[in-house]
């Protein structure tokens, strides 16, 4: 997802509007103080063309402030000045009222305290220069300090509102930054439900079916020996393993697989597994289980999911005559160890071997449980598998 930058220029339109109005009350003091003490004239509509030209540069300002500013700054000087000379009259009024707002607007240009003091002394030499070409330095005491005192006010209100448009440009930063996260965080869970759903289809059902598959092969074999009193006992258990898929994939469903562990203890959970294991396949398993009794339904649910998954690959494809099962607590953490003496197989293509699913979904079990799990086989001499749980993320 691409992340929408905020630009402080487009957030900060707004506050050209009391900047046109001010400049419209200037216009229209200027106009009264010109018609009081002189005529009015055709200077008087060259001016009104001139203060709608600093109006248009005005609105547009935000656009030269991307690129060069103290080109906005250099034209609007010119057209000040030249607003003097078309109404020597008021140009008290022009430059007092136009000058000021100019040097407050650098303040939320540049952000610099040298530019903006550049710009200041800039705009007070064409103040200078202005009253020099209307021969009007007679007030200079007088207008230095009205421009001076404007100047403050000016200035002080720019820092202040400046202050706030920053505030608010940082406000909506936050806010679309917040909108982003919430939607990597919905897409992140989306996506982790997914894996879930997929992780428990398969250690479900996938498994289950497996389960009853091995059983089934179990009594065509009995049946071809003419074992039919052994037939029909493993196909009570077959009916027994339908009935528990169908029951797991139900809880799946509908999403209440978290508490169906908590009734049971894992060693006994865990001796269920061979027993299931043992008869269905007669396959010997020698176990070694040695875990503390307060274990999470969260530790009990991935564990013995994950030894079901290296269970079943050993019957699908080991091809083995016996394995051992260890399961003990080594200090701060527990060690699982399922090894077999099967024909093993080559690594460098064991998700093939292995079951490619399965391997996923053990891997994602021990991430969960913040553990480890390393996978050991060779041609010819078995599988082993080692998972190393820490206590400490139950």
């Amino acid at each position: 997802m691409v992340k929408k930058r905020i630009d402080p220029f487009n957030e900060m339109i707004y506050s050209r509007i009391p900047a046109l109005l001010w400049g419209v009350l200037v216009y229209v003091a200027a106009m009264i103080f010109q018609f009081l003490t002189a005529s009015l004239s055709l200077s008087s509509l060259f001016f009104s063309g001139l203060i709608a030209i600093h109006l248009i540069l005005h609105w547009w300002s935000f656009y030269w402030f991307k690129k060069k500013p103290w080109i906005y700054f250099f034209i609007q000087g010119i057209v000040i000045l030249l607003c003097v000379l078309a109404m020597q009259a008021a140009s008290p009024v022009i430059l007092i009222g136009l000058l000021p707002l100019l040097i407050a607007q650098s303040i939320g240009v540049y952000y610099h305290t040298l530019k903006i003091i550049l710009t200041g002394l800039c705009f007070y030499v064409l103040f200078f220069l202005a009253l020099i070409l209307v021969n009007d330095t007679d007030d200079l005491t007088v207008y230095i300090p009205i421009l001076f005192l404007i100047l403050i006010v000016v200035v002080a209100y720019s820092i202040l509102f400046f202050r706030q448009v920053k505030a608010r440009i940082r406000t909506q930063t936050f806010l679309k930054e917040l909108e982003l996260a919430h939607q990597q965080v919905e897409e992140l869970t989306l996506a982790n439900e997914r894996q879930r759903m997929a992780r428990d289809l398969h250690d479900t059902l996938a498994q289950g079916l497996a389960g009853i598959i091995m059983q089934l092969e179990a009594v065509q074999a009995h049946l071809e020996n003419q074992n039919t009193q052994r037939a029909q006992s493993i196909i009570k258990g077959s009916m027994s393993q339908a009935r528990k898929t169908l029951g797991e994939a139900r809880m799946v469903i509908d999403d209440l697989r978290k508490d169906r562990h908590d009734q049971y203890d894992l060693t006994e959970t865990v001796k269920n597994e061979v027993n299931r294991f043992t008869t269905a396949t007669n396959i010997p398993i020698r176990t070694k289980i040695s875990v503390p009794q307060n274990m999470s339904p969260f530790f009990i649910e991935h564990t013995v999911y994950m030894i079901k998954e290296c269970l079943t690959n050993v019957s699908k494809h080991a091809k083995a005559s016996h394995v051992e099962l260890v399961m003990v607590q080594q200090g701060d953490h527990i060690h699982l160890e399922i090894a077999d003496n099967g024909v093993g197989f080559d690594e460098k293509k064991r998700e093939s071997t292995f079951g490619h699913y399965g391997i996923i979904g053990m891997s994602e079990r021990v991430r969960l449980l913040g553990g480890e799990i390393h996978l050991k086989s060779k041609k010819n001499e078995g599988t082993q598998v080692i998972v190393n749980i820490p206590l400490k993320k139950e």
